[in-house]
């Protein structure tokens, strides 16, 4: 990991997105290294309600959802929202306006869900990085692509970004 990658992800809350709990649920030693570094960046790991249901929904018989419900006590991840302010309705109208935006620019609209997680990241533009596999439903007109990286996982390579919120870039479109 170069330097500047490093003051970028340094003491910053790293919020999971699905695809990337799924692939840690099935693959989690391919991930030892790419923890390693967001430890030694002393990043510390959260999740969203609308995460934790997209990633337990399938997983309605006990032996499907332990594993999950493991991991996610293991990586002592912090549920956002943990301010009072921020409410759900706020987020919603937030992931509508960003709905419109993408619509506008002529980009097919990511779902509810990853339209909330953009509106969470633009609540937190300084301190909160998404981590996703999904670079097509977090496009880069709202959003900076502040790292990418890749985890071997034997037959497949994995390329894991880190989005930020760009403030300027949301203005620039009419948030």
């Amino acid at each position: 990991m170069s330097e500047s990658s490093d003051a970028v992800l340094f003491q910053k809350s790293i919020l999971f997105d699905t695809n990337v709990l799924i692939e840690l649920t099935e693959k989690s030693s391919a991930f030892e290294d790419f923890f390693r570094i967001l430890e030694r960046q002393k990043c510390n790991f959260v999740t969203f309600p609308f995460v934790r249901f997209e990633f337990l929904d399938l997983a309605s018989r006990e032996e499907l959802r332990a594993p999950k419900e493991a991991l996610m006590e293991k990586l002592n991840m912090i549920s956002l929202p943990s301010s009072p302010g921020l409410l759900l309705e706020k987020l919603v109208v937030s992931a509508l306006q960003i709905s419109h935006i993408y619509q506008r620019h002529k980009r097919k609209s990511p779902g509810l869900v990853d339209c909330v997680l953009t509106a969470l990241l633009q609540q937190y533009p300084n301190d909160l990085l998404l981590v996703t596999r999904n670079h097509c439903d977090f496009p880069v007109l709202l959003l900076d692509r502040v790292f990418v990286t890749s985890i071997d996982v034997g037959g497949d390579v994995l390329a894991i970004a880190f989005y930020r919120f760009n403030a300027e870039k949301a203005k620039e479109c009419g948030l």
